[in-house]
C-alpha cells in the first residue's frame, strides 16, 4: 500500500514482487519520512536507491529497488 497524496491509500502489485514464494515474508527498506505539522516534511524521492525489498523466491533471497513508480530486480541473494 501507497499514498501520493497523504490521504488516499492504494494497492498495486509489481511485476517483480508477484513471484514471491507463498507464504514468505517480504521486507522492506526506506529512508525516514514524514509529513506532520510538528517537523519538517520529509519525502522519500522516487529515485531514492535506498528503498529496497527482499523475499523468497524458490528457497533464494531476492533483492528488488523502486525505480521511480515501478520496481526492479537486482539479483539473487548469496548467503553461506
Amino acid at each position: 500500500m501507497w499514498t501520493d497524496d497523504s490521504e488516499t491509500w492504494k494497492t498495486s502489485s509489481p511485476a517483480a514482487l508477484t513471484k514471491a514464494d507463498m507464504g514468505t515474508d517480504i521486507t522492506c527498506l526506506t529512508p525516514a519520512s514524514s509529513n506532520n505539522t510538528y517537523a519538517e516534511a520529509l519525502y522519500v524521492a522516487p529515485q531514492s536507491k535506498l528503498t529496497r525489498c527482499y523475499f523468497q523466491r524458490e528457497g533464494f533471497v531476492v533483492e528488488v529497488q523502486q525505480k521511480g513508480t515501478d520496481w526492479s530486480e537486482l539479483g539473487v541473494l548469496t548467503i553461506d
